[in-house]
């Protein structure tokens, strides 16, 4: 039996519930069952449950990589579960996704539009390959991040250079 608003009387009882609203009653319900207010707090809710996740699953050898938070964008070598472990273990973490918090990307390679967006990004954060998080890891401190800029992004941001910057590198480089 439904009442005016069609929410199911015999589902939710014969209490003054029948009468709250479909906004309410997706409260008590919960996003995806799980009692939540909607999608930014199921979904705050999840990142918070993997970095917890990934905390007691790696133990903890060092703090290299603390302050270090990492988002791995696209297939890398090592693959990104060993990634995050690794920075993880080192104490650093990792996100799911590209948030706010995030301080160092790290990919192989990005696509034109992220290339683009990247370039255009007033503070852009780091973008390093894989091999700046094992190299760091061998050599027990966090080595330059310009020495692991992926080459899709070499080419990009040498033309950006400014003028008397690249025709300083060019004289020292030189002279050797």
């Amino acid at each position: 039996r439904r009442d005016a608003s069609g929410i199911n009387a015999e589902y939710i009882g014969e209490s003054s519930e029948l009468v709250m609203s479909n906004a309410s009653r997706k409260h008590v319900e919960g996003f995806g069952g799980g009692g939540y207010d909607g999608m930014g707090a199921y979904m705050e809710d999840k990142n918070i449950k993997l970095r917890e996740q990934l905390r007691t699953d790696a133990p903890s050898l060092s703090d290299l990589f603390r302050g270090v938070i990492i988002w791995v964008n696209g297939y890398t070598s090592p693959a990104p579960q060993v990634l995050k472990r690794t920075v993880a273990q080192h104490g650093g973490s990792a996100e799911q996704y590209l948030l706010p918090s995030v301080t160092h990307i790290v990919a192989t390679n990005l696509p034109d539009a992220k290339i683009k967006q990247y370039l255009q990004d007033k503070h852009p954060r780091p973008v390093v390959t894989p091999e700046w998080i094992v190299q760091s890891v061998q050599e027990g401190r966090l080595l330059p991040t310009s020495n692991f800029l992926p080459d899709c992004l070499q080419a990009s941001t040498q033309t950006k250079l400014p003028i008397r910057l690249a025709f300083a590198f060019a004289s020292s480089s030189s002279s050797s």
